[in-house]
């Protein structure tokens, strides 16, 4: 079609006038070409929005959750430390108590101590004559609890607010003998024979909840009469 239309009988140039084309059935350029484009870019700006709302809504989950891991860290950490204090605590209150103890009175005082020597002694020969092999015999077999058989009082655990309970047993050491035998183990003995006896002190504490233990021991020597 040439630049002009016709419409009966006159020539009338063609300007896309919006009613000429509805009314020729001419197609209409479409107005205003930047409308469109601005939508395109709020769509884009929207689904950018929600992609960075995203990342950080990830981002703060990981945060939280590394901040809870690291508190429940420092948690059982602490619980961890208070729970082996009040065994190292009830391990030193029990060897001043057993040095004063022995000091002020001898040996004869800690006859109880020199008791457990027969009672293990005799649960290891049972264990032997049932055929158990030497590297499977079991230790520690009969404890003495020096705070309930000489009436002590437990060290407090006031301040270790995650400490359960607190257990501590003394034990004849058979499984690390020692020369027993000696002359003159005591300084300023006059002469004679005495024995020195290996003792552990073992001390077991459990925090309030129950998962978290502690033992701790130590070995002492109590020096006393020659062996029969």
């Amino acid at each position: 079609m040439s630049a002009f239309g016709r419409l009966n009988g006159f020539l009338l140039p063609t300007t896309h006038t919006p009613a000429i084309d509805l009314l020729f059935g001419c197609r209409s350029p479409e107005p205003y070409p930047f409308a469109r484009s601005g939508n395109r870019q709020r769509g884009s700006a929207l689904i950018i929005s929600l992609a960075m709302l995203t990342v950080l809504t990830v981002a703060a989950g990981v945060a939280l959750q590394e901040t809870t891991l690291q508190n429940r860290a420092i948690t059982n950490y602490n619980v961890k430390q208070q729970v082996r204090t009040a065994s190292v605590n009830s391990i030193d209150r029990t060897y001043g108590n057993l040095n004063a103890y022995y000091e002020a009175l001898g040996s004869d005082a800690l006859d109880d101590l020199m008791a457990l020597i027969s009672s293990e002694k005799n649960a290891i020969q049972s264990q032997t004559d049932n055929g158990t092999s030497d590297d499977e015999l079991s230790y520690d077999n009969v404890g003495l609890n020096p705070y309930s058989q000489y009436g002590w009082a437990q060290p407090s655990t006031t301040r270790l607010s995650a400490v359960g309970t607190v257990s501590t047993q003394i034990y004849y050491d058979t499984a690390h003998p020692i020369n027993s035998n000696c002359l003159k183990c005591n300084a300023g003995s006059s002469g004679g024979q005495t024995s020195r006896y290996p003792f552990r002190i073992v001390a077991t504490t459990t925090d309030s909840n129950g998962k978290i233990v502690s033992r701790q021991v130590q070995g002492i020597t109590l020096t006393g009469a020659g062996a029969n």
